[in-house]
């Protein structure tokens, strides 16, 4: 069954419910769209270093934490499946020296909501990570 999703506004940030859990996940008024493959361009450029990472499952709600390493190696694992890799959304956003990435929030093809927290490398200039990260629409 395929989420049902309403999204408000309330007081400047985004609140989504999925209506068949009842359950609502917060992002920042300011994420932005990216993509599997402009992340790890970001971290081969080590322009990020990855702290933590959660996964969630949409099913029982359990979170467990997993490595930098370990996301690192899932994610390189996710673009070389090929035609998949951009099957599942990536959504980010930047508050002050903080990236946080929330991935499959959106997706019916995804069974896990991943929250991957991030910190802008020194000597990094933010515009150029926005400039790599930032999904392109064409």
């Amino acid at each position: 069954m395929i989420d049902k999703v309403k999204i408000f506004a309330p007081l400047k940030n985004f609140w989504i419910q999925r209506w068949n859990l009842g359950e609502y996940i917060y992002m920042g008024i300011g994420t932005k769209n990216t993509t599997a493959t402009n992340l790890q361009k970001a971290l081969d450029q080590n322009l990020l270093t990855v702290i933590n990472a959660k996964v969630e499952s949409k099913d029982d709600h359990e979170t467990k934490t997993i490595t930098p390493e370990q996301f690192k190696n899932d994610l390189d694992f996710y673009m070389e499946s090929g035609v998949f890799a951009d099957s599942i959304d990536f959504k980010y956003e930047l508050i002050g020296n903080d990236l946080k990435v929330y991935i499959g929030n959106m997706s019916s093809y995804c069974n896990d909501c991943i929250t991957v927290e991030m910190v802008v490398n020194d000597g990094v200039d933010k515009n150029d990570l926005e400039n790599v990260i930032r999904k392109v629409d064409l």
